[in-house]
């Protein structure tokens, strides 16, 4: 009887154990998009600026911060933690045409590829989510 009072506590310390240590030693399965995605909703909000504002130094303006911005995504969706190729080339998307709203000559064409990378970059966070959730 004795021996079934300290074996049984024993096995049962062995097995928590193992459980904690292989837990901490799973291979990781899940990406984090986190960073990809916030960036990309900067370079969504600072294009919507750009796309809204009436003078075109102000577009210029938001434009170029929506371009630091989306470079970042870039950056983040090709990071081994996320590795998500389809933010990577939305966050691409959207840098080029903030790129072509920073280098306009007027407003309308300012404001017209400020909308255009306004969707690319709401499309950043929507293939980050998709590739959080995939794996």
């Amino acid at each position: 009887m004795n021996l079934n009072k300290t074996f049984i506590p024993l096995i049962v310390s062995i097995f928590i154990l193992f459980i904690t240590l292989y837990s901490f030693n799973k291979p990781r399965n899940s990406r984090d998009c986190d960073y990809a995605k916030s960036y990309g909703d900067d370079a969504y909000t600072y294009f919507k600026k750009s796309y809204n504002s009436s003078k075109l130094y102000d577009a210029q303006y938001y434009a170029k911060r929506g371009m630091n911005a989306a470079s970042d995504a870039e950056d983040e969706a090709s990071d081994s933690d996320c590795d998500c190729e389809n933010a990577e080339m939305a966050a691409s998307d959207a840098y080029s045409y903030g790129r072509k709203a920073y280098n306009s000559n007027n407003i309308s064409d300012a404001q017209y590829y400020a909308r255009k990378a306004m969707s690319s970059a709401s499309d950043i966070s929507d293939e980050a989510d998709y590739c959080d959730d995939s794996k």
